[in-house]
């Protein structure tokens, strides 16, 4: 049977990316991407991070980039460690330089589950998102510190205390 990850090749609409990217293993099981400190139209708009937890269960990645060719990058990248299918996608805030390749994303690995920091929901990204996220896709607002496990990793989510008041108010 083959994955999400290994059984995609290509699929994406937009122009490869030419930006270096380098997938870095920080411990056993976390991979991160780092852009290069700047304006969004620096770097093909690499200027932000993306990680991925491999897990026994699936991959969690966590936030996705600042555009699709970014994130189809990233994704290629991760395919070469790993053949586990994406079972999270955490986007931790909405600037456009963590968020804009998220459809691309959910597109091309169909996540069980979306976890999204919270937001307003007038926001254009968010509506874009909800009108393009496969129907078996749920999405879960996080608006406060949480534990995600998934087989084999425990994730913690610490939430900035001053966002949660912003997010209450």
């Amino acid at each position: 049977i083959l994955s999400l990850f290994s059984s995609w090749v290509g699929a994406s609409e937009y122009a490869e990316s030419k930006v270096e990217m380098r997938l870095k293993q920080v411990s056993e099981h976390v991979y991160y991407v780092q852009g290069a400190a700047g304006i969004a139209t620096d770097n093909e708009g690499f200027i932000s991070n993306a990680a991925a937890i491999v897990t026994d269960e699936g991959v969690v990645i966590v936030d996705a980039l600042g555009s699709p060719s970014l994130a189809e990058k990233f994704l290629t990248l991760l395919r070469e460690v790993t053949d586990q299918p994406a079972v999270k996608v955490i986007v931790t805030h909405y600037h456009a330089d963590h968020m804009r390749g998220i459809n691309e994303i959910i597109h091309i690995l169909k996540p069980e589950r979306l976890w999204l920091s919270s937001i307003a929901p007038q926001d254009p990204m968010y509506r874009e998102l909800l009108e393009k996220k496969p129907g078996s896709t749920a999405i879960r607002h996080i608006a406060a510190p949480f534990q995600l496990s998934v087989k084999g990793c425990r994730v913690q989510w610490l939430h900035p205390p001053e966002l949660i008041h912003a997010t209450r108010s």
